[in-house]
């Protein structure tokens, strides 16, 4: 196999991913119990098939990601036994509707604020170094694995980077398919921290990935456009200035006085205003050296509460070493 039909089949691997993604999403939806089956035994036979039905249908997806990424042995062995204990759950509750119910939510939809947190702490935008087998081991529904699946790909720049280079221009490049949007996003970078690499990813006329280096250490841009309008969910895996972060569009406000680790936002714009808006957005991220500024990770002057002093203390090894760059610049 060349080089041009491993970057195809690298955006294949990549584009099939955020299809199983919506397909998941879409079976979960549907498969919500109703209501108005409670008293109607024929009803509630029927759902107890569908349950079974969508749970297969969820396994094989799974499967399907886990070995085209080629993820290993142990985590498909992992989803294999996960989804046997589904079933076992599904028939342990019989035909009694609200043990049902119960199963649905806790199967299909329950999400452990727990385990987002830990799953954002591993997030180090280009080095992505989540461990997938132990971060699914404390997985217990769909949509927690869907999340650590969804987090792993969007925000590692190995995957990302593996399809082919449409445009580049210095340290800029397009990978994925060439679309109109998306070439335009790429013509309205401008040469801000020209040094830092940004890699967008175009997946399709309405689906663009966007990681940026050096800003919040690695930015990811997720861009879901939808006619006139396109929704920008951002995850910014280091909070270098905690002013610069709460002043950024839709964010998510980290409290005053406490440090939190990463930040998220959405924000939605016209999709005739994406390319200047996104040109724009960059430049609002905090960058390391703007952790030395008021409100940032090390202003001596700004009143961090005992727990944020705490974890600030604790900093890796690898932000440690980020620091002495940063200091080397100024």
């Amino acid at each position: 196999m060349d080089k041009n039909e491993k970057e195809i089949k690298n955006f294949k691997k990549i584009e099939n991913f955020f299809q199983i993604d919506l397909i998941i999403k879409n079976l979960i939806n549907n498969t919500f119990p109703n209501n108005a089956d409670k008293n109607n035994p024929g009803d509630i036979i029927s759902y107890v098939q569908k349950l079974s039905d969508t749970i297969d249908r969820i396994e094989l997806l799974f499967l399907r990601v886990v070995r085209s990424f080629e993820l290993g042995s142990n985590i498909e062995k992992f989803i294999e036994n996960t989804f046997k204990k589904y079933h076992q759950q599904v028939f342990e509750c019989g035909y009694n509707y609200d043990r049902l119910e119960h199963t649905f939510i806790k199967i299909f939809a329950s999400m452990s604020p727990e385990l987002v947190r830990k799953v954002n702490e591993d997030i180090y935008g280009y080095s992505c170094f989540i461990d997938l087998e132990g971060i699914l081991a404390q997985s217990t529904s769909i949509t927690e694995i869907l999340h650590v699946f969804h987090t792993f790909i969007i925000n590692n720049e190995n995957i990302l980077r593996s399809s082919m280079v449409q445009l580049e221009k210095g340290r800029t490049r397009l990978y994925g398919e060439k679309t109109q949007i998306a070439t335009s996003i790429f013509d309205g970078l401008d040469n801000f921290m020209a040094d830092s690499e940004k890699t967008i990813l175009s997946i399709s006329d309405n689906h663009i990935i966007i990681m940026l280096r050096d800003f919040g250490h690695a930015t990811t841009l997720d861009i879901n456009i939808e006619n006139k309008n396109a929704w920008i969910e951002y995850f910014i895996p280091k909070v270098c200035n905690y002013l610069m972060v709460n002043s950024l569009p839709d964010i998510r406000k980290i409290e005053e006085g406490t440090y939190s680790p990463t930040a998220k936002g959405m924000v939605v714009v016209k999709t005739a205003d994406l390319p200047h808006y996104v040109n724009d957005f960059i430049k609002k991220i905090p960058t390391d050296e703007d952790m030395f500024k008021k409100g940032g990770l090390f202003d001596k002057t700004f009143k961090f509460n005992e727990n944020s002093q705490t974890f600030i203390k604790d900093l890796t090894k690898d932000t440690q070493n980020d620091l002495s760059q940063s200091v080397a610049k100024l």
